[in-house]
């Protein structure tokens, strides 16, 4: 019995420090000063983390303790996917990703990371993926049946971003897809139906895109492109004032090509944890009764 007891204590100890290592190594890939540092934190987590996720029964562990990572699950949990992502020495973002099922099953995701338009109307499997650090998680539906809106943010390179919903559904093997030809942008004898929805900006900018529980569709900045912003004197992809919108019609996300005035709270700075503010001091740094 005294063995088993002692056992049992070396398995929760072990357990707790295997945590607590992630949890350290989370920290310094986001938030170390040098990139080579952030770079090489980064291969330990991912290599770690994903461990940890393949163990028997690790679909019960919250994973509370990591603070810079995103964590979205469906309804009915039957799966999780979680998203980070890794500044390097440029400035340049890499977006990572895992989706983990019920059942055990994981599939890590690889970071296509460079946006191009045409990738509006592809298809793509776990080894494809847009990379992105997912901030909500709506469902809808296709043909096929459920699926799920993902909302998504890439830091870019230092002077563009891009935020993205993308549509994701599993194969009968429970393999990720993503993209699904739901968001109908053009009407005519040939309808213009896209897999996704991308908006690069300009890092200058701060820019919306989520699902307006209230309007009861999808929302984002209208996008132009605007000279005399950049320092540097290159065009600048900025919010012009107004919205578009995307409602569901019972088939297809519609665009809506512009909304009435709205006021749109931002509601994308995900599970950043918030800084511990100070004492309030006055103008002559004195500290306020």
């Amino acid at each position: 019995m005294k063995y088993l007891l002692v056992l049992i204590g070396y398995f929760f100890f072990t357990a707790a420090q295997g945590q607590h290592t992630l949890a350290f190594y989370n920290d310094v890939m986001v938030n170390a000063m040098d990139g080579k540092h952030r770079a090489e934190a980064a291969k330990l987590f991912n290599s770690e983390f994903i461990s940890e996720l393949k163990k028997s029964g690790s679909f019960g562990n919250g994973f509370v303790e990591l603070k810079w990572v995103s964590q979205k699950s469906d309804k009915d949990r039957n799966f999780r996917i979680f998203t980070w992502q890794v500044e390097d020495e440029k400035g340049k973002f890499t977006q990572y990703g895992v989706i983990q099922h019920k059942d055990g099953k994981v599939f890590v995701l690889s970071d296509k990371s460079v946006y191009e338009p045409d990738m509006d109307y592809a298809v793509m499997g776990p080894d494809q993926w847009l990379g992105a650090l997912y901030y909500n998680i709506i469902e809808t539906k296709t043909e096929k049946g459920k699926a799920w809106l993902l909302f998504g943010y890439d830091g870019g390179d230092g002077k563009n971003r891009m935020k993205v919903v993308d549509v994701l559904s599993f194969s009968k093997e429970g393999i990720p897809v993503f993209g699904a030809e739901l968001f109908l942008v053009g009407e005519g004898k040939r309808p213009d139906l896209k897999t996704r929805i991308g908006l690069p900006y300009s890092a200058l900018a701060n820019v919306n895109f989520n699902y307006s529980v209230e309007q009861e569709m999808i929302v984002h900045d209208f996008i132009v492109a605007r000279m005399g912003i950049d320092p540097s004197g290159e065009v600048a992809r900025v919010p012009d004032g107004t919205y578009t919108g995307y409602k569901w019609d019972g088939k297809y996300w519609k665009k809506i090509d512009q909304l009435a005035t709205i006021e749109m709270a931002p509601t994308d700075i995900f599970f950043q944890p918030k800084k511990e503010e100070g004492p309030k001091k006055d103008l002559f740094g004195r500290k306020k009764e």
